[in-house]
């Protein structure tokens, strides 16, 4: 991230660094970060805030990042820093930005919610989900925030104050005007009024720019020799990764089998991987064909995080233990965004009326149908986010005799749906194999 903002070619990942311009200049933009600090001097590793010169009225933008990145990225990435209260963090940079003369303060925070309302109407009080608190804490001089994080698109009224957000990947854009009054003698520059709409991205209607259109086909015409390439036959055209009420996919099955498969030689009698590194359905072009083929664009949109596979022993009284910190699907956590996916020969079952930390049934859990020693030590294999405690599995950092494979997930995959095609059984199944089944 700062080698994004800084510039030049010194990367842990020299095969993305440069590869696109021999020398990378930088963004040409800030990155803001109140609440991103560093561990060795106590303040923010980036700006955390910029202010912007309009029409001679000064405007200061104040960014935040989820206090929760913690738990959403690889922790070997993020070791030197740590997060703070979004709403603190904030706050704290309040007094120095009116010591500058400047009373129109903007929040830009990549934490949100979402709404029931349509996304071109302004809702009072409509808002939900964890932006609404860290709104309410803000200080008063704070008017307007932009939003992220939850994909949705909505302009709100919360505490007096405008929240925005457009939505995801370009879909909205959100126009807002600021009416400031220099005129005001105890706070020149005052914002007074707000107005705020999101507009749809309609390519009838605006035109795409033509220097980005450029850039985009020299961009396109680049990845297409590397995206385009095939790389296997699979057994239907669509394999899903929306988990079935027991919390388990087609797809996650076969990630998780081809993760055992590429860490069995290394001794991995068990692969687990979460659910959210399962990012998209894997989905061929072709539909007319018994086999269908994907190319290395629809591989790699399934698992696009670049995760090595880790190697580590747990007893199955961990194994448990680590199955009981998943998100159940019930009334509570009903996303089941964090479900294990399961290599094959590995089951068990679990009773969604049990209170949690006890849902998984005793003596369930059977590795190739013996049930789990809970005393025994087993070899399992799981991706780099998750062997950091990424996504709540903190038990995962107990795991004794730590490996790390250096074999991508995506290079497992894509390995593994060439071996079965080469082996006559293309991958892949219509229906979840019931390697987990729910009770009630």
């Amino acid at each position: 991230m700062l080698r994004d903002q800084n510039g030049g070619c010194n990367s842990t990942r020299p095969d993305r660094a440069c590869q696109f311009e021999a020398h990378y200049p930088g963004a040409k933009f800030s990155y803001l970060a109140a609440n991103v600090i560093d561990n060795a001097s106590g303040r923010p590793i980036l700006p955390p805030y910029r202010i912007e010169q309009v029409r001679g009225i000064k405007i200061a933008f104040v960014g935040s990042v989820v206090r929760e990145t913690g738990k959403m990225v690889s922790a070997d990435g993020i070791a030197s820093v740590h997060f703070i209260d979004e709403a603190d963090a904030i706050n704290r940079w309040v007094p120095e930005i009116k010591a500058q003369g400047v009373s129109a303060i903007v929040v830009l925070i990549h934490q949100g919610g979402a709404t029931e309302e349509p996304f071109d109407k302004v809702a009072r009080d409509a808002l939900h989900g964890p932006i609404v608190d860290i709104v309410k804490r803000l200080d008063p001089a704070i008017k307007l925030v932009i939003s992220a994080h939850t994909h949705h698109s909505y302009t709100c009224e919360v505490d007096g104050r405008i929240v925005t957000q457009a939505e995801s990947f370009g879909h909205m854009l959100t126009r807002i005007s600021l009416t400031i009054d220099p005129r005001i003698a105890d706070l020149p520059g005052k914002i007074t009024a707000i107005h705020a709409h999101n507009v749809l991205m309609d390519t009838q209607r605006f035109p795409p720019d033509p220097w980005l259109t450029a850039f985009l086909q020299q961009l396109k015409a680049r990845s297409d020799v590397v995206l385009a390439q095939p790389i296997a036959r699979i057994a239907l055209p669509h394999i899903d990764h929306h988990i079935n009420q027991a919390g388990e996919s087609p797809l996650g099955d076969l990630a998780a089998d081809s993760q055992l498969d590429a860490t069995r030689k290394l001794g991995a009698q068990i692969a687990m991987t979460n659910q959210k590194s399962i990012r998209e359905s894997l989905d061929s072009s072709a539909t007319d064909t018994r086999y269908p083929q994907v190319n290395y664009a629809q591989v790699a949109a399934t698992t696009p995080y670049g995760n090595t596979l880790i190697l580590l022993t747990l007893t199955g009284r961990q194994i448990q233990a680590l199955l009981e910190q998943q998100s159940w699907l019930d009334q509570d956590r009903p996303d089941g965004r964090v479900m294990l996916q399961i290599s094959h020969g590995l089951s068990y079952r679990w009773d969604a009326s049990q209170p949690l930390g006890q849902r998984v049934l005793p003596g369930s859990i059977k590795l190739n149908g013996v049930t789990l020693d809970p005393d025994g030590h087993y070899r399992v294999s799981v991706n780099s986010f998750i062997a950091q405690g990424g996504d709540g599995f903190s038990l995962l950092t107990q795991g004794a005799d730590r490996v790390d494979s250096g074999i991508n997930d995506l290079d497992a995959l894509s390995r593994y749906l060439i071996s079965s095609e080469h082996d006559g059984h293309p991958a892949g199944g219509a229906q979840a194999a019931s390697r987990i089944v729910r009770v009630h």
